[in-house]
């Protein structure tokens, strides 16, 4: 992922450490903190305590760093299925002002 923002990007760091009580890492950081990208896998939000979870992370990134947060979740094609709960997380994400973003992976081949 880092390689192909870095294709189109300024200054991409991942990893990159979130001033704060916390001192936790956002996934990336664009153009100096003008972005910061943050990656989840949907069937772990479908747990309360990690969606908890991204909800104090996303005020952290907030508060200390980004004006400009975006949220990628991914997901597999049963997970649309789950349509309540992906739009609970993507309510949970706008109400905070970030950008939510969803994005179903193509499924493996089974060989």
């Amino acid at each position: 992922m880092k390689k192909h923002l870095q294709q189109y990007y300024v200054n991409v760091i991942d990893e990159y450490g979130v001033e704060g009580i916390n001192a936790t890492k956002i996934d990336f950081d664009i153009g100096n903190g003008k972005v910061g990208l943050e990656l989840k896998i949907a069937k772990s939000l479908f747990k309360t305590a990690n969606l908890h979870r991204l909800s104090g992370q996303i005020d952290d990134y907030m508060k200390y760093k980004y004006s400009n947060l975006i949220v990628i979740v991914f997901g597999e094609k049963h997970h649309t299925s789950e349509r309540a709960m992906l739009t609970r997380i993507q309510e949970k994400v706008e109400e905070k002002d970030a950008l939510f973003y969803y994005f179903e992976l193509p499924e493996r081949d089974k060989k």
